[in-house]
């Protein structure tokens, strides 16, 4: 550095250093001047417009043009010096890296916001139904997360290559070093790349509640090198790797309108055919009323007559909102079923067991009542052993909500 100062006193004199130094402060005042006369005029003009887009490009692009003007003011000043060859070279490559650095980044900065804003526009459109709106907003963000870590490689290897590095002529120079270094990237690397993939197929995004490997919850967070998932069951937080997901099987349950709700309803065998079949005209006419139910898949039918009681399958679809209001729909639909029952006089089936004795008495067992009920008030018999009947009723009914 010494040296460096001398060669500047003896070759460049402190004259050439004061016109340099007032170089520089010239170009940035002229940048503050450009600044602000930008401001004023383009400015204004920019937020007459209707549409902010041009507000959003605008203030992006004005952010770097002071710092522009100070790279300027430095290279016209070291062109005043007269510098080593080697230090005006080095000098001349760290301008134009910094300045490289800056338009990249500028460019990135005013792409990333340009997404941001479209992002939140297609929320707000009413004009488009909530699926397209949705898929629009996906593909956004899509291509967000994909361009700009390909526009900030190409960046870094442009400065790189800039400042006269051979990253080839460096790889190989670290000989053992860099098969250590590159095994040490590969696993971050992998993830990184999984992230991409989840962006570039869709598979899931933030805010979508998915299954994965034994896990279900919400998707918090979708890192550079993992996911982040709040658990459904105890609402902990739980991490994935990435590149997990480029193998492994995703159910996701956003998004999703509609909805199978399957039902079979036990009802006693004593129960007369002719009422049965008023019963599921009556069923049929409750779903077919309700606006939500897709006529073509509902069905409504007498299925079989199991060992213990006739079974009616009720079997329709729904279109939703949402998964969290297909939780309180089903609950509503059955109170409604058992409405339904009541009017038309028919009751659910439940486990009843009759035992006949030796005597001609009959023993009645059912669900959540002792263990035997006599049908009547004959005194019982000691030492005769019962024998038990064929059961003659059904169980409870077996629902299944797909």
């Amino acid at each position: 550095m010494e040296n460096f100062w001398q060669h500047i006193a003896t070759k460049g004199s402190w004259e050439r250093l004061l016109m340099a130094a007032g170089i520089f402060v010239l170009a940035v005042i002229v940048g503050l001047i450009v600044y602000v006369l930008l401001n004023k005029s383009i400015g204004r003009l920019v937020k007459k417009t209707r549409s902010s887009v041009d507000d959003l490009i605008f203030a992006r692009v004005m952010r770097p043009v002071i710092p522009i003007f100070v790279i300027i003011g430095i290279f016209m000043g070291k062109n005043i010096l007269v510098l080593p060859a080697n230090i005006d070279l080095m000098v001349e490559k760290i301008l134009i890296a910094v300045l490289l650095f800056l338009l990249f980044h500028m460019l990135i900065l005013s792409m990333r916001h340009l997404a941001d804003y479209w992002i939140v526009r297609i929320s707000h459109r009413t004009d488009i139904s909530i699926d397209k709106r949705e898929e629009l907003r996906r593909l956004v963000k899509q291509v967000k997360e994909l361009v700009f870590p390909v526009i900030g490689v190409i960046g870094g290897l442009t400065i790189l290559s800039n400042l006269g590095l051979d990253l080839k002529v460096v790889w190989t120079s670290l000989g053992v070093g860099g098969i250590a270094v590159a095994l040490a990237v590969k696993e971050p690397l992998s993830n990184f790349v999984g992230r991409l993939y989840i962006y570039a197929t869709g598979i899931f995004d933030e805010g979508h509640f998915i299954t994965f490997e034994g896990w279900s919850g919400t998707v918090k967070s979708i890192g550079y090198f993992r996911t982040y998932v709040e658990v459904f069951a105890d609402m902990t937080t739980v991490s994935i790797p990435n590149t997990k997901f480029m193998t492994g099987e995703v159910k996701n349950y956003y998004g999703r309108r509609q909805f199978i709700y399957k039902w079979d309803l036990d009802i006693p065998y004593d129960t007369d055919r002719r009422r049965v079949q008023e019963l599921i005209e009556a069923l049929r006419t409750f779903l077919l009323s309700r606006p939500e139910v897709v006529r073509e898949s509902c069905w409504i039918y007498l299925d079989r007559l199991d060992s213990y009681s006739k079974v009616v399958r009720v079997w329709f679809k729904v279109k939703l909102p949402d998964w969290a209001a297909s939780l309180n729909y089903g609950n509503d639909v059955l109170y409604e079923i058992q409405g339904i029952f009541m009017d038309q006089g028919v009751d659910f089936a439940f486990p009843t067991q009759v035992v006949s004795l030796t005597d001609g008495r009959q023993l009645k067992n059912t669900a959540g009542s002792s263990p035997v009920m006599p049908f009547d008030s004959v005194p019982e018999r000691t030492g005769d052993d019962p024998v038990l009947k064929e059961p003659r009723t059904g169980d409870g009914d077996g629902r299944e909500n797909n």
